[in-house]
C-alpha cells in the first residue's frame, strides 16, 4: 500500500476534530519574541548520511517488508517536515508474548526510505500544527500525544520517546509556552526534566510547566488519565480540568527542573543494553522471582564470562590483553530474594557441571582398575627377571571442572592446573570468600595478593604440603566470581586493607533499594530459559588455541576501528573523571577503566553465539558490543558511587535515604497525610511535614499545589521528588 499521503498513518485514537488553538491555556500565554537558539543546543546533523540496510523506493515498500516479518502494525504514526511532507513513520507491533515493539521507517533526502530512525536532528511530532500555536503540550510517546490532541489541544513528542529527547530538534518550541505532562514513573520524570533542560539551553523566554495529575495511577499516562474519567466526561470539560491543573502549577526554574546529581539515587539497570537472549532471560527471571533485574544480571555476567573463559581475550594494545573475567557482588538484606536469582543463573551451567562430575567419577574408577593391572604387571616383571623396561604407570585422569563453590585459592589451584579454560566460582554468601583472606594459609599469610593477580589472569604459584606435584604453577588463571552479601557484613568484610589494596574496586557491586515482595503467578518462559541454556553451551564450545610450546592459550581478537574510537573516547573521559576522585572511588575508577572492554568482549561473543543477523566476523569486537559494554560500565560506575556513599553514610543519612526510597516506591509524590500514615516514626502531621520540608531544603524535592476539581474542595499541596540527572555516557 502507498504511504506517501500523511493521512494514511494517523493513530487510531486520534479524533476527527481540529485542535482548539485558541483554548484558554493558549490565550493566556504570549509567544513573545523568538530568541535565537544556541549553536550547541541542537544535536549534530546526520541528515546527509546514508544509513546502512536495505533501501526502499517508498515508505509503503519498507512497511510491507516489516509486516512480512512482524505482522500488521496495531498503531501507526507519521512525522512530517515543516512543509507537511512525510519524513518518518513509527509503527507499533504487538508480539505473541504480549510485549510491544516499535519500528521506525525514515526518508533520507533523495536516498529513499530505510527501516531505521530518522536523521538527526529528528523532527517533532505534529510539527505543522505546532507552528501556528502559542501553547504546546509535550507527552512521552505518540499515543499519549494523540490523547491530549483529542481534547482540542496542541501536543507533540519526540521520536523514540524517553530514550532520545536529545536527538530531537526542539527549536520549533522556542518562544512558546510549554506544558509537559510526564508519565507517573521514573522514566517519565527523567524525560520531563531532560526536555526542560534542552528548552532552557535553546534560550526559550516563555514559561515551562511540568504538570502532575494527582489521580494518575503508577506508570499511568495521558491515555489512562482520560480513560479514568469515564464516558460521561466530555472533551471540553476534561480540557477545562487539565487547564485548571496548568493554572495551579508554578513555572519551573532551572534548579527545580534539573537538580544536582543525587549520588544515592538508584538508577534502574539498563536491561535494554543486554543482547536479546540475555535480556529476555533477565527480564523474565526477575519478574518471576520478584527481584530487581540488576540482581539476576550481576549473577549472569560472571556465568557468561566463565563460559568464554580462556578461549578468547581482547587486544587493546600489543601488551594490553583483556581477559574474559568478571567479578560481581549483590548486596541485599536477608529475605530480599538474592538467593533465587543466584540459583537461576547457576542453573545455566549446572547440567554441564554435573555431567563432568559423573564423567570424572567414571574416569576415576577406570583409573583404579588400571592401577591394579599396573601393580600386577610390575609384580610379574619383577618375578620374570628377564630385564627390559618396567611397566609404565598410568597417569591419573585430569578431572574436567566448569564450576566450584565456596572454594579457597589453595583448593582451586589444582583444579585450575587441570582446567586451563578456567572455572566459575559461586558463593551464595560472599562473606566466606572475603573472610578467607585474613585466615592463615599454608603458603604463609593471606591469599589476597594472589586473588588480586587472578583478576588480571596473571600467573601465580602454590606450594602444597601434600599432593603431587607439591608445587603448582598456574600460568593463566581464569576465575569469574559472584555471590551475595548483607550490607552490615559488607561493611565489616571490606576492611581498610582490602579496600586500599583494590579488592572492592574489582567487584561490580549492585545494591538496589529494598522493596516488598509480592506473590506472582509469573514464571520464566521455558523457551526463554532453553535459549539461554543453549547460548551458554555454545560459548563453552569455543575452543582455545596452542602456543609455540604446545600449551593451550586464548585466541586473541582485536577491536574494529569504530570500536577502538569508542573505547578511546571512553578511556579519555573516564580518566578525566578519575582526576577528581581519590580513595575508594579513585581505586574503583582505575579498574572500571578496563571493565568496559571486558563486558564488550563478553557481549560480543554472546551476540556471536546468539547467531545475530548481520553480525561481523567474530575476529574483532565491533562498535555495538563496545557501546553496550560502555553503557553497562557507566551504570556500574554510578552504582559504585552509591555503594561507597552508603558504606560511609551516618545513621541520619541512611534514614533520609530510606525515606526518599519509600517516597519513590509511592510513585515519587506523597501528601503529608500519606507520610504520617505510612511512616510510623512520625507522630503527627507537623513532624511528617517537617521531614518533607528537609528534603525541599536539600533540593531533593518540591511542593506542588493540588487544584480543586470541578466538584470544588480546598486547595492542598503534594510533595514531589526531584529527579536528578543521571551520569552521562562518556561515549
Amino acid at each position: 500500500m502507498g504511504l506517501e499521503s500523511k493521512d494514511l498513518f494517523v493513530s487510531r485514537n486520534s479524533r476527527d476534530r481540529k485542535p482548539n488553538v485558541n483554548s484558554r491555556a493558549a490565550s493566556k500565554s504570549s509567544a513573545g519574541a523568538r530568541p535565537q537558539p544556541s549553536a550547541t543546543s541542537k544535536p549534530k546533523s546526520s541528515s546527509g548520511a546514508k544509513p546502512k540496510g536495505t533501501r526502499f523506493e517508498t515508505a509503503g515498500a519498507a512497511v510491507s517488508s516489516l509486516m512480512a516479518k512482524l505482522g500488521k502494525p496495531v498503531w501507526q504514526w507519521t512525522y512530517n517536515d515543516a512543509s507537511g511532507k512525510p519524513v518518518a513513520l513509527v509503527l507499533r507491533f504487538n508480539r505473541d508474548d504480549g510485549s510491544k515493539e516499535f519500528r521506525p521507517v525514515s526518508r533520507y533526502n533523495e536516498n529513499g526510505w530505510y527501516i531505521t530512525a530518522p536523521a538527526t536532528p529528528r523532527p517533532i511530532y505534529k510539527l505543522t500544527d505546532i507552528n501556528d500555536s502559542t501553547t504546546v503540550y509535550i507527552r512521552e510517546g505518540e499515543k499519549a500525544a494523540d490523547a491530549v490532541i483529542s481534547l482540542g489541544l496542541i501536543a507533540t513528542t519526540s521520536t523514540g520517546g524517553s530514550q532520545a529527547p536529545e536527538l530531537t530538534d526542539w527549536t520549533p518550541l522556542v518562544g512558546k509556552s510549554v506544558v509537559i505532562l510526564p508519565d507517573n514513573d521514573e522514566p517519565g520524570r527523567k524525560y520531563a526534566n531532560a526536555v526542560t533542560d534542552i528548552l532552557r539551553r535553546l534560550g526559550s523566554t516563555a514559561e515551562i510547566k511540568i504538570v502532575e495529575r494527582p489521580d494518575l495511577p503508577l506508570k499511568g499516562d495521558a491515555v489512562e488519565w482520560i480513560d479514568a474519567h469515564g464516558d460521561a466526561a466530555e472533551p471540553e470539560s476534561m480540557r477545562d480540568e487539565l487547564e485548571r491543573l496548568v493554572d495551579a502549577t508554578d513555572s519551573v526554574d532551572h534548579e527545580q527542573a534539573v537538580p544536582p546529581v543525587n549520588l544515592l539515587e538508584y538508577v534502574p539497570f539498563p536491561v535494554d543494553e543486554l543482547p536479546k537472549i540475555v535480556r529476555d532471560f533477565v527480564v523474565d527471571g526477575a519478574k518471576a522471582i520478584g527481584c530487581d533485574p540488576a540482581f539476576l544480571t550481576a549473577y549472569v555476567l560472571p556465568v557468561l564470562s566463565s563460559a568464554i573463559g580462556n578461549s578468547r581475550n581482547l587486544r587493546i594494545k600489543r601488551r594490553w590483553l583483556v581477559p574474559s573475567i568478571v567479578w560481581s557482588c549483590v548486596v541485599a538484606h536477608s529475605g530480599a530474594a538474592k538467593s533465587p536469582p543466584y540459583r537461576l543463573a547457576k542453573s545455566l551451567i549446572d547440567k554441564r557441571h554435573e555431567r563432568s562430575l559423573r564423567e570424572n567419577a567414571d574416569a576415576a574408577k577406570g583409573h583404579e582398575s588400571a592401577l591394579l593391572m599396573f601393580e600386577r604387571a610390575v609384580a610379574d616383571w619383577k618375578k620374570s627377571k628377564t630385564g627390559g623396561a618396567p611397566p609404565e604407570k598410568p597417569d591419573a585422569p585430569a578431572g574436567i571442572r566448569y564450576a566450584v563453590e565456596n572454594s579457597t585459592l589453595e583448593a582451586l589451584a589444582p583444579i585450575l592446573a587441570a582446567n586451563p579454560r578456567g572455572v566459575f566460582d559461586g558463593w551464595d554468601e560472599l562473606a566466606g570468600w572475603l573472610g578467607s583472606f585474613d585466615k592463615y594459609s599454608a603458603n604463609g599469610g593471606n591469599d589476597m595478593a594472589r586473588w588480586l593477580s587472578v583478576y588480571n589472569s596473571e600467573p601465580f604459584t602454590i606450594d602444597r604440603k601434600t599432593g603431587v606435584p607439591k608445587t603448582l604453577f598456574i600460568k593463566r588463571p581464569s576465575v569469574s566470581i559472584t555471590g551475595s552479601i548483607q550490607p552490615d557484613t559488607l561493611r565489616r568484610a571490606l576492611t581498610r586493607e582490602s579496600r586500599s589494596a583494590g579488592l572492592a574496586a574489582r567487584l561490580l557491586i549492585v545494591w538496589p533499594p529494598r522493596r516488598a515482595k509480592q506473590w506472582t503467578e509469573d514464571d520464566i518462559d521455558e523457551v526463554v530459559e532453553a535459549r539461554m541454556t543453549q547460548l551458554v553451551e555454545r560459548l563453552y564450545e569455543m575452543e582455545m588455541t596452542t602456543d609455540e610450546q604446545g600449551d593451550l592459550v586464548p585466541v586473541t581478537i582485536n577491536l574494529t576501528p569504530e570500536a577502538k574510537r569508542l573505547f578511546v573516547s571512553y578511556f579519555n573521559a573516564h580518566n578525566a573523571e578519575q582526576l577528581e576522585l581519590d580513595g575508594d572511588l579513585g581505586a574503583a575508577w582505575s579498574k572500571l577503566e578496563e571493565v568496559a572492554a571486558r563486558l564488550a568482549l563478553v557481549i560480543h561473543f554472546v551476540r556471536v553465539a546468539s547467531h545475530e543477523d548481520g553480525l561481523p566476523h567474530p575476529v574483532a569486537v565491533d562498535a555495538e558490543s563496545m557501546r553496550c559494554g560502555i553503557a553497562l560500565t557507566e551504570w556500574f560506575k554510578h552504582e559504585a558511587r552509591r555503594v561507597y556513599a552508603m558504606l560511609e553514610e551516618t545513621e541520619d543519612d541512611a534514614d533520609q535515604r530510606r525515606f526518599i526510597e519509600w517516597i519513590a516506591l509511592k510513585g515519587g509524590s506523597v501528601t503529608t497525610r500519606e507520610v504520617q500514615q505510612g511512616k510510623r516514626r512520625f507522630k503527627c502531621a507537623d513532624e511528617a511535614e517537617a521531614a518533607l520540608e528537609e528534603l525541599v531544603v536539600a533540593r531533593r524535592g518540591h511542593w506542588q499545589s493540588i487544584p480543586t476539581t470541578s466538584k470544588g474542595g480546598r486547595i492542598s499541596r503534594i510533595f514531589k521528588l526531584s529527579t536528578s540527572t543521571q551520569p552521562k555516557n562518556s561515549s
